[in-house]
């Protein structure tokens, strides 16, 4: 029961601090396997208790992360020692964990963090290993349960909150419906193809293809443009390293709803303004409520 009571007493945040140091303590299989363990023993305590489907969520995530971690840790394992190889049977795994593991280890990071996040903001769906799964295997469209859609539109009060300030003249990627400026690109121009002049806004497609755009983006306005970028806030990313953090980031409070979609973003946002007019900068936007 005293874990129950750790999970009913303790705010999220530090629970999820208090669990991200679980997984840091994870130095072999075995270690994972004992975490996951746990984790199983924690959810059937969870429901037991009555818990809410967030606070078994935020258990049955850190079960999801344990078993990511233990294939990580079955790959670093997998070394030669003398002229023996390392079997599972050394590293106490059974075939069938090796494999479960193995393949959430190789789920794009991307896509299982969106799994999360979709979760999360739903409200009433069950975060599960099997979800992952399914995603691996391509039994389910990633748009079913990750936020891996490339239409989100701009948020009408967020946009004229931006347009009062920078007063825009392009809409470098956009479709007839959503266009936010007089002068706009959709997928029959190929914005990507075009010259960015002026003071320019861009809500890129957020899946594969979102790294040409903020490169185009930076490229534009190292030759004089403004781009001002809203983008997923995944500081995690190739993509956000390389391009984003050489401007001023604003980061948004909350998650973003966008005009055509029925709930919350299953992720972050930032406001990314690319220009010589704005050096590398983070701002918090309290200007932003939401």
């Amino acid at each position: 029961m005293d874990g129950g009571r750790v999970l009913m007493e303790t705010n999220a945040l530090a629970e999820l601090t208090r669990l991200e140091q679980r997984l840091e303590r994870l130095r072999n299989p075995r270690d994972a396997k004992a975490e996951v363990k746990w984790a199983d023993l924690m959810q059937e305590l969870a429901r037991s208790l009555g818990l809410n489907l967030e606070q078994q969520n935020a258990i049955a995530e850190h079960r999801l992360r344990a078993m990511r971690r233990g294939g990580q840790l079955i790959r670093e394992a997998g070394v030669i020692k003398g002229r023996r190889s390392v079997t599972l049977t050394d590293l106490g795994i059974d075939e069938n964990d090796s494999k479960r593991w193995g393949t959430i280890r190789d789920l794009d990071e991307t896509i299982l963090e969106d799994y999360i996040a979709a979760v999360a903001a739903a409200g009433d769906k069950e975060l599960t290993v099997a979800g992952a799964l399914d995603l691996a295997a391509g039994r389910v469209p990633r748009q079913l349960m990750t936020s891996e859609r490339d239409d989100w539109e701009t948020p009408r009060t967020l946009f004229e909150m931006l347009n009062a300030e920078f007063d825009f003249q392009l809409d470098v990627c956009a479709t007839d419906a959503t266009a936010k400026c007089e002068r706009y690109f959709t997928k029959r121009e190929d914005g990507l193809s075009q010259e960015w002049v002026g003071r320019c806004f861009m809500n890129p497609p957020y899946g594969d293809v979102i790294d040409a755009w903020v490169d185009k983006a930076q490229v534009s306005a190292a030759e004089g443009a403004t781009v001002v970028c809203l983008v997923p806030a995944r500081t995690d990313t190739e993509w956000w390293w390389d391009h984003c953090r050489g401007g001023e980031v604003r980061f948004l409070r909350g998650r973003l709803h966008f005009d055509n979609g029925k709930l919350s973003a299953p992720f972050p946002s930032a406001v990314v303004v690319l220009g010589k007019d704005y050096p590398s900068d983070v701002v918090w936007w309290e200007a932003w409520r939401g």
